[in-house]
C-alpha cells in the first residue's frame, strides 16, 4: 500500500473508531459529567473578611462545594476579580461605590453579605436533598431497616450517612375504593 492510500485509510478508521464511541454512549445513555465545569453561580470574598469568614465556615461545615458547583474569586488581592464582581453588580443595578464582601452572583441575582448568602445556599441545598434517586428508594441516618412484602425480605445495614436501595420488579396489590359524589349534596 502506497503513502497516497494509507494515510486517508487511518483518517477514515481514526473517524469510525470515534463515531463508534459517539453513538455507542448516546444508545447506552450514559452521561458523561465534568465535574470542573463551570457554573453560573460566583462567591466573591475577601482576605480577612469577617463575613467572608463566616460564610467559609458555613460551606466547609455543610460540604457545600462537593454538592454545588460555584466559583470562588477573591477580590481584595486581585483587580481582575474585583473587575468581575463589579461587572456583576453593575448587571444587577447596584450601585458600585456601595458593593462589598461576601458577594454572590448566580447567573442572574446578586446577593450582599453572609445571612443572604448563606440562606441562598440552604436552599440550593434544600432543593437537592428533596431530589428522589432515579430508580429508588432514598433511607437516609439509619442502622438497620427491614421492608418486608408477602415473600420478599430485605435487610440492610448502613455505616454512612446515606444510603440509597433500588428495588427493582416488585409487584404491589391496590385495592381502589370508587366513590360516587352528587352534584346537589
Amino acid at each position: 500500500m502506497n503513502k497516497k492510500t494509507f494515510t486517508p485509510a487511518i483518517i477514515f478508521l481514526a473517524l469510525a473508531v470515534v463515531a463508534i464511541i459517539f453513538v455507542a454512549k448516546s444508545e447506552t445513555g450514559i452521561k458523561t459529567t465534568d465535574k470542573t465545569a463551570k457554573s453560573d453561580i460566583v462567591l466573591f470574598y475577601g482576605d480577612g473578611c469577617s463575613y467572608c469568614k463566616v460564610v467559609e465556615t458555613y460551606l466547609e461545615t455543610e460540604n457545600v462545594e462537593s454538592k454545588i458547583s460555584f466559583d470562588k474569586r477573591e477580590v481584595y488581592n486581585n483587580q481582575a476579580n474585583a473587575t468581575l464582581m463589579t461587572a456583576k453588580a453593575k448587571s444587577c443595578g447596584l450601585n458600585t461605590n456601595s458593593i462589598g464582601v461576601p458577594f454572590l452572583w448566580d447567573g442572574e441575582n446578586c446577593l450582599i453579605g453572609d445571612r443572604d448568602i448563606i440562606a441562598f445556599f440552604e436552599a440550593e441545598l434544600a432543593t437537592l436533598d428533596n431530589l428522589e434517586p432515579e430508580n429508588g428508594i432514598e433511607i437516609k441516618n439509619f442502622e438497620a431497616t427491614t421492608f418486608e412484602t408477602e415473600n420478599v425480605e430485605v435487610e440492610t445495614e448502613a455505616e454512612t450517612e446515606a444510603e440509597t436501595i433500588q428495588i427493582e420488579n416488585v409487584e404491589v396489590e391496590t385495592e381502589v375504593k370508587e366513590e360516587t359524589l352528587n352534584e346537589n349534596e
